[in-house]
């Protein structure tokens, strides 16, 4: 019940502040705070949480377990701070009474729009989600540092919804409008909400949209950006766990969001960015310059139709270098996933 596992938590946070006491260093310490900051934060005491849990992401900054936790624990400081002020000034106009300025209150009112438009991304509705998301991504609002963040997490939704709608010029303007107030942001020290589908499938998304708009020149450098995102994010999963499952609070929202940050570092995904590597690459520089692209995407493909679809490609370039041993090794290699694929259908029909 609630009560027992609360009272299981505070065991656990009291477990950790003894360890704390022996002074573990390196990875261990980094696990002792990462339990210690889960359990203050399902105990209701999120700064104390926030604060054992940013003290673990400075010893281990890709440590991706503990940057989500710290994710979860800065918007529960912030809930808690928002719950305080409506307490305090319940029923009062804080306008009038002159307790709060014009730019706070458009501030609020961004947020407010920013978390519909996010709850529409991640329903599939993209139309509902522009109209909440295309009224904030003003270059003036941009300029106005008080309005920066909001911006950057609009530009993010509408860039993402642009491109579901297959509107690839202004998906590449949005997504690249927002990696550029991202950037600003860390240079300038900012406490930054990552948005919850990701980094990583937003630089996939961008680096499509420049493909398919022609910016041919910015793709290799954005992909390229991407595997490093990719690499910084770790390994990830969708979260079909029921809420509570080992102690972590799990949201619907965070149940469709972690389906999108799974899909941007899928194999499937990776193959396809590194076939879209050697298609621009090939463009400027010949088969000679895809052909590494074409063995990395061969190699990260999993499911046997794209794996078909990487040793086709590998193939044909092997036979434009005239390297007939390995276009030949690759027929071989080709013909056995497709018998593979074969094999697959004549089973489920028989299934049928």
């Amino acid at each position: 019940d609630a009560e027992g596992a609360r009272a299981n938590f505070a065991h656990a946070a009291t477990l950790c502040e003894a360890a704390l006491q022996c002074k573990p260093e390196g990875s261990d310490l980094v696990k002792v705070l990462h339990r210690h900051g889960q359990a203050l934060l399902a105990l209701q005491r999120p700064e104390e949480a926030k604060a054992a849990l940013e003290r673990a992401a400075d010893k281990e900054p890709n440590n991706r377990a503990v940057r989500e936790e710290l994710v979860k624990a800065k918007r529960a400081v912030k809930a808690l701070l928002v719950e305080g002020e409506r307490a305090l000034f319940n029923g009062v106009d804080l306008r009038a009474a002159g307790l709060t300025s014009k730019k706070e209150q458009r501030a609020q009112e961004m947020q407010h729009a920013i978390e519909a438009g996010f709850e529409a991304l991640l329903d599939g509705n993209d139309e509902e989600a522009l109209k909440h998301f295309l009224p904030l991504c003003s270059e003036t609002m941009s300029a106005d540092s008080k309005f920066k963040p909001q911006t950057m997490q609009a530009a993010y939704g509408a860039g993402m919804a642009r491109y579901h709608r297959s509107s690839y010029k202004e998906a590449a303007s949005l997504l690249s409008t927002f990696f550029t107030l991202l950037q600003e942001l860390r240079s300038e020290g900012a406490d930054i909400d990552v948005p919850l589908l990701g980094i990583p499938i937003a630089r996939f998304y961008l680096a499509h949209s420049l493909f398919n708009s022609g910016g041919f020149e910015k793709v290799a450098e954005t992909l390229n950006a991407y595997f490093q995102d990719v690499q910084a994010a770790g390994p990830q999963q969708v979260l079909n766990m029921p809420d509570g499952w080992m102690g972590k609070k799990i949201s619907e929202a965070d149940r469709k969001a972690s389906r999108f940050r799974a899909r941007a570092s899928s194999a499937e995904a990776l193959c396809d960015a590194h076939t879209l590597l050697a298609i621009v690459a090939e463009r400027s520089g010949g088969a000679a310059a895809a052909l590494p692209h074409c063995i990395a995407a061969a190699a990260a493909a999993e499911k046997p139709e794209q794996r078909a679809n990487a040793l086709e490609n590998l193939m044909d370039l092997h036979a434009k270098l005239g390297d007939t041993e390995k276009e030949a090794e690759t027929r071989a290699a080709l013909a056995a996933v497709k018998d593979e694929i074969e094999t697959k259908k004549r089973a489920q029909k028989e299934r049928e």
